[in-house]
């Protein structure tokens, strides 16, 4: 089960008229900055659909600091004062948007009224880099892995990572901590 995200039409960025925050992955995964994610539109997703647009260049310079933000994550960067374009295109299906942990991306508006983007995300790093317990947990914990694994006729790839050689290490609450408040109206 995935979550479903739902803003407004014309929504974008970050502020209580809602939007998505404007994030780097790492601040929210952590283990390791040396994580991969794989964007996956589940269709045709021309510009006016709402794509996903990255920060060319953005990921050089570590991470950046946050604020408070409404939406996924709770956490958002001030992207005004970064000297980096933004970069998008037409997404087809069978596309692919590999980035950065470190990358500063943002859902673009849906500027349909009939139409919502479908989208999966998979993170992906070396099996010899640190990860935090939630890496290897359900999204959001709605499910546990015994439910999912329900009615699997074969046992073959359940829990395969409990095999595996892992560097497990505290996920922090330290940039939570570190946000500055939100602007009002931002």
């Amino acid at each position: 089960m995935q979550r479903i995200a739902l803003t407004p039409v014309g929504a974008e960025g970050t502020g209580p008229s809602g939007g998505m925050p404007i994030p780097q992955d790492y601040v929210h995964i952590q283990g390791t900055e040396n994580t991969w994610t794989a964007w996956i539109p589940l269709g045709d997703c021309p510009r006016a659909l709402g794509g996903l647009a990255v920060m060319l260049g953005s990921h050089h310079n570590g991470v950046y600091p946050v604020h408070s933000a409404y939406g996924a994550g709770g956490l958002g960067i001030n992207t005004d004062v970064l000297p980096f374009p933004w970069a998008t295109a037409d997404y087809q299906t069978g596309d692919v948007l590999l980035f950065h942990s470190l990358t500063v991306h943002k859902a673009l508006p849906n500027l349909t009224n009939d139409r919502l983007r479908l989208s999966t995300d998979f993170r992906y790093q070396p099996v010899s880099e640190p990860i935090t317990e939630g890496s290897l947990l359900p999204h959001y914990a709605r499910l546990s892995w015994e439910e999912i694994y329900a009615g699997w006729h074969s046992t073959r790839y359940q829990y395969y990572w409990r095999d595996l050689p892992l560097n497990i290490v505290e996920w922090s609450p330290h940039f939570h901590r570190s946000a500055t408040p939100q602007e009002p109206g931002a």
